[in-house]
């Protein structure tokens, strides 16, 4: 099946019926697999809408039918549900299904799931305030994601580790993680890139605030071309205090009120902001 663009957001509400349709013909045919790919798609489609609850629904008539064929869809719609459930907040039960889906993904040799889990599993632990538990569950998830050239699992899970790493001012880990990163950029392609923002953090931390700066304009540039509300939000988070760092207080009020009249909350360098996949894909 083809890959979700990332414009599923917008498009969702149009194209939901069309799974909903491929399901009643599947039922009609008493054909199973197709019954899961048309659930599975339907579910993703209910997360980008935010209709948590019956993306959740969907998910677990999904499983319990992938379950019963042993459809090889079972690893990744474990993930998705154990994802929907835990990134609300309720993560203590969202751990074990996580888990099963780790296990799920090496039994049927699927290493991506595998990845995804790990890196869900970490935020999880995060938000439980077990930062070595996550260190180690980001850490397993971004090598397993650049072993199977998932580029962007792999960037995903590098930037919670540079969340933690930044928070901690560990510059070991920032380091690392840093050259990692900048090594990925040149596989996705530098000019479009989610996270300069990240980059401009491990920059900044290191003690490169010409550098940092210079990312921020272009992760601005960026988020301005492509209507990227959340990410220019946390841009001028960033800049503000990386213009105080740099003797350049009343530069950063200028950015503060900027920020704060687009509606953003007061943040800084060194909060751990997670981040997961924002794209939604079926493999």
């Amino acid at each position: 099946m083809p890959a979700w663009p990332k414009l599923i957001g917008p498009c969702a509400s149009l194209i939901r019926p069309l799974p909903q349709r491929l399901q009643m013909l599947a039922q009609q045919r008493h054909a199973a697999d197709w019954e899961i790919e048309a659930l599975l798609w339907r579910s993703l489609c209910y997360g980008a809408l935010n209709q948590r609850g019956a993306a959740r629904r969907v998910l677990e008539q999904a499983r319990a039918l992938a379950h019963a064929t042993q459809n090889r869809r079972l690893p990744q719609i474990t993930y998705h549900l154990g994802a929907n459930i835990g990134w609300p907040g309720t993560w203590d039960e969202a751990l074990p299904m996580l888990n099963e889906a780790i296990a799920l993904g090496l039994k049927f040799n699927q290493p991506d799931i595998v990845a995804r889990a790990h890196s869900m599993l970490g935020l999880a632990w995060l938000a439980k305030n077990d930062i070595g538990r996550s260190l180690d569950a980001l850490q397993q998830a971004a090598d397993l994601a650049e072993a199977t050239g998932d580029w962007m699992s792999t960037c995903v899970a590098l930037a919670n580790l540079s969340s933690v790493y930044v928070a901690l001012r560990l510059q070991s880990g920032c380091r690392e993680v840093l050259q990692r990163l900048e090594a990925l950029q040149v596989d996705m392609g530098y000019g479009a890139n989610p996270f300069l923002d990240t980059l401009a953090e491990l920059y900044h931390v290191l003690g490169d605030l010409s550098g940092a700066r210079d990312l921020l304009r272009r992760a601005h540039e960026q988020s301005l071309k492509h209507q990227d509300y959340d990410l220019l939000r946390q841009i001028y988070a960033t800049y503000g205090v990386l213009l105080i760092n740099s003797g350049e207080p009343d530069c950063a009020l200028c950015g503060w009120v900027t920020r704060r009249s687009a509606g953003c909350t007061p943040g800084a360098i060194g909060s751990i902001k997670p981040r997961r996949l924002t794209h939604a894909r079926v493999i």
